[in-house]
């Protein structure tokens, strides 16, 4: 009975040792596979410190869609406060302008959408477009609405609005 213990024990430390062995081996023919794998656990250090990493830059990626997030929020309800007749155009375009003033990418995007010549009438068509699709469900406000958004536009502006 004692000798199949040690038979176990002997069978153990020697599949034990082989699989180090395959493994040692396999980082030296395939390191790349190895490394991808996760079977090169003596690089514990390196691949802790890109995971620490990872989750900061994962961290940061949230707090911007955070952000992004509540500034399209606010922006839909300063365009629903306009739609409803309780801002006038120009005060939605300022509220608009100050809530998306830092949001990364936006003034560029109204540069390449709209192009009127000032940074404020490019936010007065983003104030149109958006209140327009905020009223699709509903053809015969959004026609009245918008000739009441497009004539303030033209009145904060001195021109027509453009085809939307």
């Amino acid at each position: 009975m004692v000798v199949l213990h040690r038979r176990t024990g002997i069978v153990s430390v020697a599949t034990l040792s082989g699989l180090a062995l395959a493994v040692g081996l396999t980082h030296v023919i395939a390191p790349e596979w190895s490394r991808s794998t996760g079977l090169d656990v003596w690089n514990y250090t390196d691949m802790e410190a890109q995971y620490r990493d990872d989750k900061s830059r994962l961290q940061d990626e949230m707090k911007i869609e955070e952000t992004l997030s509540y500034q399209i929020s606010l922006s839909d309800h300063i365009t629903t406060e306009l739609i409803e007749g309780r801002l006038s155009f120009s005060e939605a375009v300022d509220e608009i302008e100050y809530i998306n003033r830092e949001r990364v990418g936006f003034e560029e995007s109204l540069r390449v959408t709209f192009r009127p010549s000032t940074h404020r009438e490019r936010l007065a068509l983003y104030t149109l477009t958006k209140a327009r699709r905020m009223l699709d469900h509903d053809p015969s406000a959004q026609v009245v609405v918008m000739a009441r958004l497009e004539a303030e536009y033209q009145a904060m502006t001195g021109r027509p609005a453009q085809d939307l």
